[in-house]
């Protein structure tokens, strides 16, 4: 449920005479009127004694205040007419008087929203603020990166900022042209919340800073090996009076991969407008376009953008996007902004931020401190020949696709080292807490481990910079295996879920994935190795029961007391998709063997200098099937509910030959995908039970919609080698050609029905509680019905429509039509009659064998 509930208020809460006083006194910061000030308080104080409001009450006296402000007119001066919507309070000085950060605001004041059933033009506008602010902290990202691309800004000018006598710094351009761009936007305000558009806006801001720049001959500030200069610029005899046309829009489109030709076009249009619009009303003061920034007109043209656009925030109760330009203490307003951001994309730009941050702090010294002199230089000298092999191999990428001057390679390997060592040392603390006795050397000294945590590291490197470099890109780079790179990417989410995104997350769950249904099984990968392997030693490979970690039979145990016996540190591995769930005591018994990778009569040391990965032993193999049958039964059972095929005892008897197909014909799985297996395996039981109304190609559009599956899943399907050249063909071809011969005899025995009983139904992974949902405009949230709480009546009546007599349907009235017996506690209890049939017999034995007593 939301964060309102009925329960009575704790004694601990301030009283709510301490709650007034101190929000009259907010309300005296903000010069807010009386009569906004009773309607506040009354909409505080209403709710409050409805519901019980959890956590600060001036978090949620902010959202009552700002709900109450938008919701109330003011007359403006010289006109009785005209009114401002508002009441000209200030949201940013609202959100620092109640010491709440624009996050949690926007969070708060959505519930807010439910509880006091506010009007659809506030929801409008509570939901245009936020998507508002998401845009705003993108493009000031954008912002960041640009800026030092033109100019010349010392971090300590920037300390500074103090005005001096003659042209502007760069610290003031800097400052200047967000101003400009934030004011466009106010000219503009449709296309406050369109990220591609404001983006576009801004480019077309510093182009015209910097062509104003380059008018004024501010060589003190302009980067000398920027693209964009002019030819002869660095000339001793260079006129910038015979520039013309001259616009680094192009180069500012390259910069942040932008199409160039609607940035231009906008320029020509929409931005012409925009800069009319600030000339006649007098916002930017200049006699031409090109002497803006000049000292005559800089500092007017920086205080008439400033007036301008507090007007707008006060009349419009927007926040003031010139908090981005504060110092890092207090652009927050008060709290992190990177530590409490929505999981949105804009908490993937927020994440990106502080792995930069992370990376300007240099080398890990204090870690360094906690490991041997020769451990610290294994792993440096491991990371060297990696950023030798990533800068080859992504610049050889980009040069190929004509984008080699778009990102540095030194860049993206110097972040993705950092945030390697920021992993490492939580790795290794967690792994201390678990077993304090931990040999770090263990770890230090493998090499799997640590190619395959970087890879993870430049994997989420590349999705926060959005480069075009699909996963496996990052395996082929570094030359791993999938069957070993998957292991990482959960530990790696598990240690560190507070500081990730949900949108990165998401990704890494996406690949491990990809990795266990389909790249691990294709026909180099050293997964079937080890599953050779398994067969020389147990006969099979393992069924799901086999290697269910609740399971506390013999199968059961035998896989977790194979795991304990191997050396070195365990991994907790909770199982794929329950990231976001408690841990299980189950959950928690299942640990990953990672540093363990060697082949056994090997120290750790000798196997680096091995250039093949070696052989995974017997229980990181138990746990990848583990995963491989949990994501294929929530990928069986979403299909099945696409196809809305109702008989639960059909989705068993598909999973059972699922099971039988991967267990004894496990090489239908090379170099195919898992959702091909689950397709023809459905597709066999229907045609074995004669179920009507589904053909192969509902089952094909239906996996598209509900899995999300491409074309080339149907249409590329591996049929046979033939002297090593494989032939390809569609899914029914291969279903006809491969898969019936392979299950036919074993799906077959289910046609018959009459031995119906003698069907040994295969154990099933257990089907996830979802999250509730919210009803939409609605505070109730729907969930899942977890039938194992509430126990079958044990004189319930069933009825099936169409099925049952209607003999039945008269019992469940009378039950319904009939009085409900209330006991009279004074009055003795009437024992059941099976009660006093078991006392009866007994008092007779007793008598029969005592006869005399």
């Amino acid at each position: 449920m939301t964060n309102m509930s009925t329960t009575t208020k704790q004694q601990n809460e301030p009283k709510i005479e301490e709650i007034e006083a101190s929000y009259q006194e907010i309300c005296r910061q903000l010069n807010m009127d009386k009569e906004t000030e009773r309607t506040a308080w009354q909409n505080y104080f209403d709710a409050s004694q409805n519901c019980t409001l959890q956590g600060d009450p001036f978090h949620w006296l902010c959202c009552a205040i700002y709900a109450a402000c938008r919701e109330s007119y003011t007359p403006t001066v010289g006109n009785a007419d005209a009114v401002v919507a508002g009441n000209c309070v200030s949201l940013t000085k609202l959100l620092r008087s109640c010491n709440i950060s624009i996050n949690e605001f926007c969070n708060k004041i959505r519930l807010w929203a439910n509880v006091r059933n506010v009007s659809k033009g506030l929801r409008a506008q509570i939901e245009r603020l936020e998507q508002s602010f998401n845009v705003s902290l993108c493009v000031y990202k954008k912002y960041e990166e640009i800026f030092p691309k033109l100019f010349v800004i010392s971090s300590a000018e920037r300390k500074k900022k103090k005005a001096k006598p003659g042209p502007c710094s760069a610290s003031k351009l800097y400052d200047f042209c967000w101003c400009l761009f934030i004011a466009a936007k106010g000219e503009e305000p449709n296309r406050r919340t369109d990220l591609v558009s404001s983006l576009h806006l801004l480019l077309c801001s510093i182009d015209l800073i910097f062509v104003n720049a380059v008018f004024d001959d501010r060589r003190d500030i302009i980067k000398a090996d920027f693209a964009g200069l002019p030819k002869n610029w660095n000339s001793d005899n260079f006129d910038s009076t015979t520039l013309k046309d001259f616009c680094i829009i192009r180069q500012l489109c390259e910069i942040v991969s932008a199409d160039f030709l609607e940035v231009a076009n906008l320029k020509r249009t929409i931005w012409k407008s925009v800069l009319t619009k600030l000339t006649t009303h007098k916002t930017l003061l200049c006699n031409s376009p090109s002497d803006i920034i000049s000292n005559t007109y800089f500092e007017p043209n920086l205080k008439s953008l400033n007036n301008s656009y507090e007007q707008y925030c006060l009349s419009v109760g927007e926040f003031d996007e010139r908090i981005f330009l504060s110092s890092e203490k207090d652009r927050t307003m008060p709290h992190s902004v990177t530590r409490s951001l929505p999981s949105t994309p804009v908490s993937s730009a927020a994440t990106k931020q502080w792995v930069q941050s992370l990376a300007d702090k240099g080398p890990p010294i204090d870690f360094a401190k906690t490991m041997e002199e020769d451990d610290y230089q294994i792993i440096e000298s491991r990371m060297d020949n990696l950023e030798k092999e990533f800068i080859e191999k992504f610049n050889s990428v980009q040069k190929c696709a004509g984008q080699e001057n778009l990102r540095s390679p030194e860049m993206l390997f110097k972040n993705s080292k950092a945030l390697y060592y920021y992993f490492l040392e939580k790795i290794i603390a967690n792994e201390k807490k678990i077993k304090p006795q931990l040999d770090c050397k263990i770890i230090f000294g493998n090499n799997t481990l640590h190619k395959t945590l970087l890879a993870c590291c430049v994997e989420i490197i590349i999705y926060l910079h959005g480069l075009k470099l699909e996963f496996p890109w990052v395996l082929e780079c570094f030359e791993l295996d999938p069957y070993y790179f998957y292991r990482i990417i959960e530990i790696v989410v598990q240690n560190n879920e507070t500081i990730l995104d949900r949108s990165t997350i998401s990704h890494l769950n996406t690949i491990e994935s990809s990795c266990i249904d389909n790249l691990a099984w294709q026909r180099n990968s050293l997964l079937w190795g080890a599953i050779e392997k398994m067969k020389e030693d147990k006969g099979t490979i393992p069924s799901y029961d086999d290697v269910d970690p609740r399971n506390k039979g013999t199968n059961g145990s035998s896989c977790r007391k194979e795991e304990s016996r191997l050396q070195g540190s365990f991994f907790q591995s909770p199982s794929t998709g329950a990231q976001y769930m408690k841990p299980t005591e189950a959950s928690e018994s299942a640990r990953r063997d990672l540093f363990n990778a060697g082949p056994s009569g090997k120290s750790n040391r000798e196997s680096l200098t091995e250039t093949t990965p070696p052989k995974p032993r017997a229980g990181s193999l138990n746990l990848f099937f583990r995963k491989f049958y949990e994501l294929a039964y929530k990928r069986m059972s979403k299909l099945y509910q696409g196809l809305d095929m109702k008989d639960s005892d059909l989705l068993d008897s598909i999973w059972t030959i699922f099971e039988y197909c991967i267990m004894t014909k496990t090489e239908i799985m090379r170099d195919r995908h898992l959702d091909q297996i689950i397709m023809c395996t459905i597709y066999v039981l229907i045609k074995v039970k004669d179920i009507p109304g589904t053909n192969f190609t509902g089952i094909m559009q239906t996996c598209r919609q509900q899995l999300k599956t491409t074309s080339s899943m149907y249409r590329q399907v591996l049929l046979d080698v033939v002297d090593g050249r494989p032939r390809y063909g569609d899914i029914i071809q291969f279903y006809n050609t491969v898969y019936v011969k392979s299950v036919s005899p074993f799906a077959l025995s289910y046609a018959d029905k009459s031995k119906k009983e003698n069907h040994l139904l295969s154990p099933h992974p257990p089907d996830r509680l979802q999250s509730p949902k919210q009803i939409p405009n609605c505070q109730f949230y729907v969930q899942t019905l977890d039938k194992k709480d509430i126990p079958h009546s044990p004189g319930g009546i069933t009825y099936e429509i169409n099925k049952s007599p209607g003999k039945d349907l008269q019992k469940i009235n009378a039950l319904v039509n009939g009085k409900r017996h209330l006991l009279d506690e004074s009055a003795p209890h009437q024992q059941k009659k099976h009660c006093e049939k078991k006392l009866f017999e007994i008092i007779r034995d007793r008598q029969m064998n005592n006869p005399n007593p």
